[in-house]
This record gives C-alpha cells, structure tokens and sequence, in this order.
C-alpha cells in the first residue's frame, strides 16, 4: 500500500510539474490569462505587463470573472497567442457585397486593417486571400499590391460546379498573400454582382483569413452561412517581432533587450525581413523573455518526440541514450553481444603469440574477440571508443594476473575498481603480450 501511495504521488507530482511548465508566464502581478486565453510574455494586460506598449492587451470586463472575457489587441480581439512560433490569431472582418431589395442594386462592405507603425505583419505563409460568389472578382489591396481572383458558377459554359471543400474558381477562388503587408483593404469590382442571380445567390465574400481555417461549403453561395459562421469576424494570422532592429542592433542596448533568460538565443526574423525574437536554446523550453524562463527538457519523459530503446539519462540541455551491460547500441537499438571464437576475428588471429593460444586463455581470446569485432563495424556510430576498449583490456589484465579473484567476487570488485592505468605505457609482459600490439591495432582500425 505504502508503495502504491508513493506512485500515485509521484504520478501527481509530474503531472503537476508538467501543468505548471505549460502554463503562460507573465510579469509578477501581471494577468496572464484572459476567458480562455492565454497572455504570455512579451504580451501583457494593463499598465507595465507588456514588454512595450505595442504588445499591450485589454481584457473585456465586461464579463469580468467569467470564461466569456475577451482579450483585444486595439481593435482586434485575440483568439491565440505563439510565443514560441511568434504569431497571433486575432479576429478580423470579411469583406462582403450583397444585393438589397429595398433599393435594387448591390450593398458594399470593405474591410480593411492597418498595422503600420508596429512590428506586426500579415503571415504570408498562414493566410490566403479567399473569394467566395458566383458572379465575384474581388482583391486585396495594399500600399504595393493589389491581388486577388474571380468566381464563377456557369456550368454551362465555363463548365464550373461549385463543390464542397474545393476553392479552385467554381464557385471559391484563392490568392497568395505577399510577405511583410501591414495595411490592406477589401475591394469588389462593382462589374461582377448578383443583381441578376441574387434569389440564388444574394452575396459575395472576400476574406483575407488564416487557410487552416477555411474549408469551402456550396452553402456559402446560397445563404449567410459563412458571414454566419464567423459573426463577420474571420481568424487572421499576424507574424510578430519585439521590435524592427537586428539581433546585432538589438544586442547594444543591454536595458531593452528582450532575450534575458539564461539558455536563451536571439533570432532574426527572417520571414519579413525585419525585427528580432527570442527563443530557448535547443534542448530547453519555456518563455525566453523573463529571467530563468528557460528551463531544461528532460527528453527521457517523451520517449515520441526523443526515442532511446535502451537506458535514457537526462544532462542539461540534452539526453543520453546506452545500453545494458551485455549489448551494445547499433542503428538505435541495444543488440545483445554475441560470443565469438577468437579465430573467426583475423585481426585478433594475426596479432597473438602462439603461446597464448590455448583452451586455458579461451575465455579471454573470446572477449577479446568481441572488441575487435566491434572496432571492425562498418557504421563509426556503432564502434566502441578507446577508452572502452582500454578500461575492458585492462579489466582482462587483472583478472588473468589474479586469476583466484574470479573466485571471490568482493576481491574481484575491489581489483577492478582500481584506476584504470591502460594506455600506451603498458608493457608486454607474460601471457597478456597482446594488450599494447592488440590496443595499437585497434586503434588504427578506427
């Protein structure tokens, strides 16, 4: 029973310092959490919780208390913040065009955001520009571009017939989003609408939204379904920097540079050409942008992420993987030793003196054997260090100067755990005339 309890609370105790580990961490006294959203580091809520205050959050309090909180980066409400990836999922509005009945013609909606002055951007690699209609060209436009595509449900001329979870112009279309875009708006051309289709169509969409996140319904086409969907408010993915400067730049000012954590490295934000983040070293985890945030990954508790088929032992900032006395390590498994007969190993054959070649020293040649069959492997990975290969010949050597050791196993583990003295210093005395040739031999063949 005693035992069970102490699993139990062992059991409890990683799971806790797992949770722990995982949670969002902050500035002391700082809010990290807002409803169901996690605030970490470099963002904040409120005065002084923000590493500046382009990374400063509002927490609605209007539902203060409750899971229906909403955190609000501006105008934007926050859905999911990556400090590890550098990216925030906001909420952002779609672009839509309607026709209205009351008046006969088209009803316009253009979205639009403006990032400019920030060190956020548009993901390129996590958003398309979607259009959603039958009659429908619609863009994106931006301070350099304008991008965008045409849809179309003729299916008899075109031959395009809208299908579920297809966005290849029957019906939906999509466009690439170009890298570093802070600002861009919504446009229709006001040439293609559904003035005349509108009882089976009455709207047109354009989206610029994370593509994850979209999956084509020919429902779109015929109802609000989609503007429904998304209460008018798609996810959009924005890449983030702490500020434009280089590592290099940023490095000079010791008071705002942001990677403080010990075990912690600088980025250049390559994505956009421009800005900084931080991030743990390899090996460690956590929030690389508050003092000691960085904290070591013991490998050895995900054996999916890091595999080790044999014994793992964690170190800081990595992890060891070996195997039992008995077998060695090739290609990630541990293979159990195999006896050899000395004289299947030529090497060995070659490098022994005749007078040792007997059923007496059997023992001994066989092990010997073994080392130089693994010094023979084809693979370096599998081969033994010389340092393994020394500290087995110099166990060897002991047991054979004090054979009667075999027979008291203390005296025996009191001899071998003397300091190994194997190197090239050893002598070729008596019947273990092999160990210097045999070590010099070996030691070539790596």
């Amino acid at each position: 029973m005693t035992k069970l309890l102490h699993s139990a609370c062992l059991l409890i105790c990683i799971s806790g310092a797992i949770g722990l580990a995982a949670a969002a961490a902050g500035r002391p006294g700082c809010q990290t959490r807002c409803g169901d959203v996690d605030i970490p580091f470099p963002f904040g809520i409120g005065d002084h919780c923000a590493i500046h205050e382009g990374f400063r959050l509002e927490c609605d309090n209007a539902t203060k208390g409750t899971s229906n909180q909403k955190p609000f980066w501006g105008d934007f409400e926050v859905i999911k913040i990556s400090m590890e990836d550098g990216k925030v999922w906001v909420k952002a509005y779609m672009s839509r065009q309607c026709y209205n009945q009351s008046t006969g013609g088209m009803s316009y909606s253009d979205a639009s955001a403006n990032l400019s002055g920030s060190s956020f951007w548009l993901s390129d690699t996590d958003n398309k520009i979607t259009v959603i209609g039958c009659k429908t060209l619609a863009y994106m436009t931006t301070d350099s571009y304008v991008i965008g595509c045409s849809s179309a449900c003729d299916n008899k001329v075109n031959k395009l017939t809208p299908k579920n979870g297809s966005c290849s112009g029957a019906g939906c279309c999509q466009a690439n989003v170009p890298k570093s875009i802070q600002y861009y708006q919504g446009y229709f051309n006001e040439g293609y609408n559904t003035t005349k289709i509108w009882m089976s169509s009455p709207c047109s969409y354009m989206a610029v939204m994370e593509t994850a996140a979209f999956n084509f319904s020919t429902s779109y086409l015929t109802s609000s379904v989609f503007y429904d969907t998304y209460k008018g408010g798609v996810p959009v993915v924005y890449d983030w920097a702490i500020t434009s400067k280089t590592c290099t730049e940023a490095r000079r000012n010791k008071t705002s540079y942001a990677c403080i954590s010990n075990n912690s490295q600088c980025i250049d934000n390559l994505t956009n050409a421009q800005g900084y983040r931080c991030k743990c070293s390899n090996g460690y985890e956590g929030n690389p942008y508050i003092k000691d945030g960085c904290k070591d990954i013991d490998e050895c508790l995900n054996n999916a992420t890091y595999p080790c088929k044999g014994i793992c032992t964690n170190t800081l900032g990595n992890f060891t993987c070996s195997c039992s006395p008995g077998s060695y390590m090739m290609n990630g498994d541990c293979m159990p030793k195999k006896k050899l007969r000395f004289d299947s190993v030529p090497v060995v054959v070659d490098i022994l003196d005749d007078q040792i070649k007997n059923s007496e020293n059997m023992p001994f040649l066989e092990e010997i054997a073994e080392l130089a069959a693994q010094c023979l492997e084809m693979s370096g990975v599998n081969r033994p260090s010389m340092k393994h290969i020394a500290d087995n010949l110099d166990r060897l050597r002991k047991v054979m100067q004090h054979p009667w050791a075999e027979q008291n196993s203390e005296e025996l583990e009191s001899l071998l755990g003397e300091s190994s003295m194997v190197s090239s210093r050893y002598t070729s005395t008596g019947n273990f005339s092999i160990e210097r040739k045999g070590v010099m031999e070996l030691d070539s063949g790596r």
